[in-house]
């Protein structure tokens, strides 16, 4: 993580996972192992790749 993000409650980030400075990690995201995140996420969303791209077909509470 660089610089300043807000990060929200329930969220779980992969091993070497990369957040840009000034992002909103939204409730509940779900980032994956070495992931590259340069936008804000959505609610529940899980992402995955460099750069990270966000999973339609999927929710974060669903691979529980």
């Amino acid at each position: 993580m660089s610089g300043h993000c807000v990060i929200e409650e329930n969220c779980f980030f992969g091993v070497n996972a990369t957040l840009r400075d000034g992002l909103n990690i939204a409730k509940g995201s779900l980032i994956a192992m070495g992931a590259v995140v340069n936008r804000n996420t959505e609610e529940w969303g899980v992402y995955v790749g460099n750069p990270a791209k966000k999973l339609e077909d999927k929710i974060s509470t669903s691979l529980l």
